[in-house]
């Protein structure tokens, strides 16, 4: 077998498209140490070497350097494909060759073809390189002597890829994008994290901590609710079942178009519906069991059967008027969307809005008192809207400034404003009623062509001034939201306070900033019961409704849309209530004032474990 030529093999030719042996590992050869050459005695006992002692030093003839030295190989050409890795420019050709200690060129013998193992380069992946002319790109020279190591992911070692680096391929890519230190979660699994309590310290950071997956809770729950509301209005109708008809009216008396009215028999529609629901809550079962996501739509299915087999119990030989019942829905949970809308704003930010009731009480004191006084409603509008920033205004201070606990501070602005407007009403109000508290109400202003619409024109252009604030309101927070830098940076205080320091955002002045702008929100909210529900003000007239919006803002997760939808399932409960009592409901009236929030305990409660705050809610930024 002929000699192999001691230069390096080259892809391009014929003669080294075979596979080879594994090369002779060259760091068993020891290198010589630097020494003089030997002396030509020829010359005579000179003391320094007719020859230059390193070859990186210049002949003295000073002649010009060779283009390439003995046993070594042009530069390899230069293929750079779609995929490679965007590395550092190319070093250029050094005016010295290298020296004694660099000529052992067995170094370069690698295993240059097959079963090469892809290398991990501590680095997130980065965007594949553009595609340019060949000759736009920089030429690539290899490190002589370098000793790279398979770097192994995981517990097995991956085998080259279509990236990896092999003979012709000189520039092995980067891993891909992904979480390279999470576990892969099973089929149909949950990987559950387990957050840490976020400190000031950490920048109000809460790291995720990362543990197996596990099948989780959630995926339990939605099909024992569905089961209980099943069984339970299976167990209403055989209990206190009646027969007869059941009609609802979708149109009103004033509309262009008139829709005709539904009638069904009440009892066969009910059980109907129970089937229904009974089939939707095995379908979610068998989703939990074979570990799959539950689908949105069996959730809201559910809801409608639901509504619609009890409204056909609850109602039988009366007339249930569909319009009345979801623009009444619309009406009373104007306050709740306010309240939702500033809760939403303030926990993006990273401060517990808890005050929200009392936001709302003192915008509609304040509401009442100015309409009164100006004789405008709007005026009141613009005075509730202030005094929730007064009290957000108190709250950014304890809890901002000074590092009170948020929880706190917003119970005691709760029960401060409670105190001070019963006090107020007491000894200014009442005695001055005609002067400070008969302010003019918003209203109804039905819009042309909209309000027209059969089924949804009098439900939701035929409101007053405020229910269309309320729509542009929500829309610019959404947009804002999530589609403005100022939107990001009050989502970066919220998440990572810390990080938004370092990049120059001043933390504690955007979430003062975007406090005020939530209390004045749901300050617009409190107007709704002095200007619109009644005309003056009353003694703890907001019923708790800041709690319920607060609640929404959970229901929601935290996502201004989301939230809306939540409060109008709110407010539609407690229409629903309304409307029973006045046509004569079996259900008790009791059971019929809690209704509201019953769903709101319900609905919560499904969320345990399963929405997650954003992850400095609740905890001061103390600057370094």
């Amino acid at each position: 077998m002929a000699a192999r030529h001691p230069r390096l093999g080259q892809p391009e030719v014929a003669a080294d498209a075979g596979l080879r042996d594994p090369a002779e590992d060259p760091g068993r050869a020891l290198q010589p140490p630097p020494r003089l050459r030997a002396r030509d005695h020829r010359r005579g006992d000179r003391v320094v070497a007719a020859h230059p002692l390193d070859a990186g030093l210049p002949h003295p003839r000073r002649r010009g350097e060779p283009a390439r030295r003995t046993c070594l190989r042009h530069q390899r050409r230069l293929d750079l494909h779609r995929g490679h890795d965007d590395r550092r420019v190319a070093a250029r050709p050094r005016r010295r060759q290298p020296g004694a200690r660099h000529g052992d060129q067995r170094r370069l013998h690698r295993h240059r073809r097959r079963h090469r193992l892809r290398r991990h380069h501590r680095g997130a992946a980065r965007p594949l390189p553009t595609v340019r002319h060949p000759r736009g790109r920089s030429p690539v020279r290899r490190v002589q002597g370098r000793r790279l190591h398979h770097a192994g992911l995981g517990e097995h070692l991956r085998r080259p890829g279509a990236g990896g680096p092999v003979a012709d391929r000189p520039l092995p890519r980067r891993t891909a994008t992904g979480a390279r230190d999470l576990p892969a979660p099973r089929p149909g699994g949950q990987v559950s994290t387990a957050i840490e309590q976020p400190t000031p310290e950490s920048g109000g950071l809460a790291p995720d901590t990362v543990v197996t997956p596990t099948k989780g809770a959630g995926a339990r729950k939605l099909p024992i609710i569905l089961g209980v509301l099943a069984l339970g209005l299976a167990i209403v109708l055989i209990r206190a079942g009646h027969s007869g008809d059941t009609t609802f009216r979708l149109a009103t008396d004033s509309d262009f178009v008139s829709l005709p009215d539904i009638v069904v028999p009440s009892a066969g529609t009910a059980w109907t519906m129970v089937v229904v629901c009974l089939a939707l809550t095995a379908e979610a079962v068998r989703r939990m069991l074979a570990r799959s996501r539950q689908p949105m739509w069996i959730p809201i299915g559910f809801a409608l059967a639901w509504m619609v087999g009890f409204l056909s119990w609850a109602a039988a030989d009366n007339r249930i008027l569909i319009v009345s019942l979801l623009g009444g829905a619309i009406a009373l949970a104007i306050p709740l969307v306010f309240g939702a809308l500033g809760g939403v704003l303030g926990e993006r930010a990273g401060v517990v809005n808890i005050a929200i009731d009392g936001q709302l009480l003192l915008g509609a004191f304040a509401a009442a008192i100015t309409a009164s006084l100006t004789g405008s409603p709007w005026a009141g509008l613009v005075a509730a809207g202030l005094a929730g920033a007064l009290v957000a205004l108190v709250l950014g201070l304890f809890a901002i400034t000074y590092f009170v606990d948020q929880v706190i501070v917003g119970v005691v602005l709760n029960v401060l404003v409670v105190g001070l407007t019963n006090f107020m009403f007491r000894q200014v109000l009442t005695p001055n009623a005609e002067a400070l508290n008969s302010p003019d109400r918003f209203p109804r202003v039905p819009i042309p062509v909209l309000g027209d619409i059969p089924l949804i024109g009098p439900i939701f252009f035929r409101q007053t001034a405020v229910v269309y604030v309320l729509y542009i309101i929500v829309a610019l927070v959404a947009w804002a939201l999530y589609r403005t830098r100022w939107g990001l940076r009050v989502r970066a205080v919220g998440e990572h306070p810390k990080a938004a320091d370092t990049v120059g955002i001043k933390v504690n002045r955007t979430r003062y900033r975007t406090i005020l702008l939530a209390g004045a929100i749901a300050g617009l909210g409190g107007a709704y019961f002095s200007l619109v529900s009644v005309a003056g003000f009353n003694r703890e007239m907001t019923g708790g409704a800041g709690y319920i919006a607060l609640a929404a803002v959970i229901f929601g997760k935290w996502d201004p849309i989301r939230a809306t939808l939540a409060a109008l399932l709110f407010g539609f409960a407690s229409n629903l209530q309304g409307v029973l009592s006045v046509l004569g409901s079996p259900v008790p009236s009791q059971f019929m004032l809690m209704l509201p929030y019953v769903i709101t305990i319900f609905a919560v409660a499904g969320l345990v474990g399963r929405s997650r705050p954003p992850a400095a809610d609740g905890v001061p930024y103390k600057q370094q």
